[in-house]
């Protein structure tokens, strides 16, 4: 952006705005006495005072959209910069940033804005948050809206030029003279053109700055304040114009950056889903089941594996590693490994030796992780007999739940991981049931009981998870899955997703 030179056009150099309306002022009351006696000191006041408003106004509306791009930069020195331009003003009153907080209801009141002035110039200056503009005084104020602050600017600009220039007009008006009339008008006509011009032209240029349009520039016709001011804007907007392509040149890149991560972890969704048990041989195994999965990322750290073993059975696990995302991920394929490891390499077939063996392995994978070393999974390992419809179980901290004519029967687990732990040394115990036709089995992590939600934004807990399936234990398994997502959606509202989320059921 061109800077713009002062040319000389119609107006006179080296006069003040001030002496410049003041002439036009006393040519036209000069011509117009009996006229200017009674009506014109009016309209010339609120003229004057709509224009000073009008000024104030885009004043705020500037220093509003400095603050705003000094905020998104986070260049916290550019805020008090962006003041600075109000504070050289020697009509300024005050200039304030007001935060703006919304209160949550207490004992049944409504809601209600509390405002606070964490910044006034001059410090001093013991402002009213809610005043209003005066005859002493004109207030007006502009929004600032960003991640780091939600509140306005608020400008305070004194009526005493104003107040003084109506005084003037009123009494010139008593002392006009209509023997230089035309002249006056002639004058005032040069003079009122060549003033209100540039006004009109830096107060639209100011309104299009605050709607966002950076690429505004005001020729500069005259060394008066209107030039100095025109000379000011256009330096404020070329440097906001700069940011503004630096935020945007820094936007490119950051989505850029988080369309390669996205990539990645979406390719890394594909490769642990390969891991996992497939849809169809679940329906192989389970004539009647549901598995509803939802990760709370893209990846998970929640797993079911399922394999096939060396006695003629099969064994399920589900499970939840430790961290979820792209940590969990990882950790779930340690754990596969070490499952499928001692099911295929070591034949292993009881629930308790699979467990064991895999907790050893997941030990001595991470003995060298000095930061932690603790990590593994909760796991509900199931090993099924069709035949003779038998569930043998090995928990770590992940129950089963069996429900039989609406009753539960709940197989406990052993109170550790499957991790390096205090009693990582004290072997897993199984229990066996003997299952009945029509009974449900429920196998699932903590995700869903951990989730926040409800009226009082609590968590859902184990109690309440027990009674939905126990509620729909007879329905079939679409319907249950759908019972089971609908509760889960309702409690949880618009909060977030705490943690991965497996519920399996299987109907013998």
């Amino acid at each position: 952006m061109a800077k713009k030179q002062y040319n000389s056009g119609l107006s006179f150099k080296f006069i003040s705005v001030r002496n410049k309306i003041l002439m036009v002022v006393i040519g036209i009351i000069l011509f117009f006495a009996p006229f200017i006696f009674i009506y014109f000191p009016s309209k010339q006041k609120d003229l004057l005072i709509n224009s000073y408003n009008e000024e104030v106004k885009n004043m705020a509306a500037t220093v509003a959209l400095g603050v705003n791009v000094a905020l998104i930069e986070q260049n916290f020195s550019g805020v008090e910069m962006s003041m600075q331009y109000a504070k050289s003003d020697d009509r300024l009153t005050f200039i304030a940033l007001i935060q703006i907080d919304t209160l949550e209801a207490v004992k049944g009141k409504a809601r209600e804005l509390k405002k606070t002035a964490f910044s006034v110039f001059p410090e001093k200056y013991n402002l009213d948050t809610e005043i209003q503009s005066s005859d002493a005084i004109i207030v007006k104020e502009a929004p600032i809206q960003s991640e780091v602050l939600s509140g306005k600017v608020m400008v305070g600009f004194s009526t005493k030029t104003i107040q003084e220039t109506v005084k003037k007009v009123q009494v010139t008006s008593f002392i006009a003279s209509g023997l230089i009339s035309l002249l006056s008008i002639i004058i005032g006509y040069i003079l009122a053109r060549n003033i209100s011009n540039p006004i009109l032209i830096l107060r639209n240029a100011h309104l299009k700055v605050g709607e966002g349009d950076l690429q505004q520039s005001v020729d500069v016709r005259s060394r008066d304040e209107i030039g100095e001011l025109a000379v000011s804007f256009n330096h404020m907007v070329e440097h906001l114009d700069k940011a503004e392509k630096e935020l945007q040149l820094q936007k490119t890149r950051i989505e850029e950056k988080n369309k390669e991560m996205m990539d990645s972890i979406t390719y890394s969704k594909r490769i642990q889903y390969s891991l996992l048990a497939k849809e169809i041989v679940l329906k192989g195994k389970f004539k009647q089941h549901f598995l509803f999965f939802q990760p709370k990322d893209i990846v998970s750290g929640d797993f079911y594996w399922l394999h096939d073993l060396s006695n003629g059975r099969f064994v399920l696990a589900i499970a939840d590693s430790t961290g979820h995302g792209v940590p969990g991920a990882i950790m779930s394929m340690l754990n596969i490994s070490c499952l499928n490891e001692a099911v295929i390499s070591e034949k292993l077939t009881e629930p308790k030796d699979i467990m064991n063996y895999t907790r050893d392995k997941i030990i001595d994978h991470l003995m060298f992780d000095t930061e932690g070393g603790k990590d593994g999974m909760d796991c509900a390992l199931l090993s099924f007999d069709l035949k003779t419809n038998t569930l043998t179980y090995a928990g770590a901290n992940n129950p089963v739940w069996v429900v039989r004519e609406k009753k539960l029967i709940e197989l406990e687990p052993d109170k550790m991981p499957v991790s390096k732990h205090q009693r990582d040394t004290v072997p897993f115990k199984q229990q066996t049931l003997q299952l009945q036709k029509e009974d449900m089995i429920y196998s699932f992590t903590d995700g869903m009981a951990d989730q926040f939600g409800g009226p009082k934004g609590k968590k859902f807990m184990y109690k309440q998870l027990k009674q939905l399936l126990i509620d729909i234990s007879e329905l079939p398994m679409k319907e249950q899955r759908a019972a089971i997502e609908s509760a889960l959606t309702a409690w949880k509202g618009d909060l977030e997703q705490v943690d991965d989320i497996t519920l399996m059921g299987i109907r013998i």
